[in-house]
């Protein structure tokens, strides 16, 4: 009952900002657009988009909208299931690892594509990027994104990191991310298709943070060392933070974080 008035605030914060920094050519989403990732509930944030949507054009932007999943919006599957039994001993299990990322039609691979099926509906339905070059990655919810604005040329990356938060356990510090989901939308060659750009952006739903400590220096050496993105966006904690770090003369590496929008205010027990 408190969305009207929310909304409404929303909607005129947006035109505040419309008038400062607009006409607005990108929206990115960091994840958890629903709350269960249900088909119902994607159908039902089409409807507040649309609204968003029809507001905008008004202002005079008529944007690309752009998102990655997060941990909410997937189905979480059956804990029963033997694959993701195995699933959530990832770290221990290098053979299941092996297998996921080799066999695209191994079970584990299925699990992950099941759980995530309703977003992919949904995303496939806001493919709105006329004349611009999208390509799908490994996993649902990974894409590339190449467009032109202005003379400048702008690449934007989403990669899940959801894919292992399939139950209600505990994983922070314990999530994975693969270079070969940023190869397979870049064409297989990171660096040569970045650098036909002027500046690349990188999107996901977890903050480092939340990534397995190989994980965060894969991410590190192998996704986005110094200077190949001009920051990496984020989100699932529900607060703003943003983080500039300069090391031993490299390139500035940025992280922000964006604050939920319509959602809850806090994470976790505290």
């Amino acid at each position: 009952f408190l969305l009207p008035q929310v909304r409404h605030l929303f909607l005129n914060d947006l035109t505040e900002q419309h008038h400062r920094s607009g006409p607005w050519d990108l929206v990115l989403f960091t994840g958890d657009l629903t709350q269960r990732g249900s088909t119902e509930q994607f159908e039902q944030l089409d409807e507040t988009l649309a609204a968003i949507q029809a507001h905008l054009r008004r202002l005079g932007s008529d944007p690309i909208w752009l998102s990655v999943p997060g941990n909410h919006d997937l189905h979480r599957p059956d804990v029963k299931l033997p694959a993701l039994r195995l699933l959530r001993r990832w770290q221990e299990e290098p053979e299941v690892q092996k297998e996921f990322w080799d066999d695209r039609g191994s079970p584990y691979r299925a699990v992950v594509d099941q759980a995530f099926s309703a977003y992919s509906s949904w995303s496939s339905r806001r493919a709105d990027a006329p004349a611009c070059q999208l390509r799908e990655g490994v996993l649902p919810g990974d894409f590339s994104l190449s467009m032109e604005r202005g003379g400048l040329r702008v690449a934007v990356v989403g990669l899940n990191t959801a894919f292992l938060q399939l139950t209600d356990d505990d994983y922070e510090g314990k999530l994975e991310l693969q270079a070969r989901q940023l190869h397979a939308v870049c064409a297989g060659d990171p660096d040569a298709w970045l650098r036909e750009h002027h500046f690349a952006l990188l999107l996901t739903h977890h903050p480092p943070s939340w990534l397995s400590p190989a994980a965060r220096q894969h991410l590190q050496a192998e996704i986005a060392p110094p200077g190949r993105f001009l920051a990496h966006l984020c989100g699932h904690l529900h607060e703003g933070y943003s983080e500039s770090r300069r090391v031993a003369g490299a390139p500035t590496q940025r992280i922000l974080q964006a604050s939920s929008l319509f959602g809850l205010e806090s994470f976790g027990k505290k």
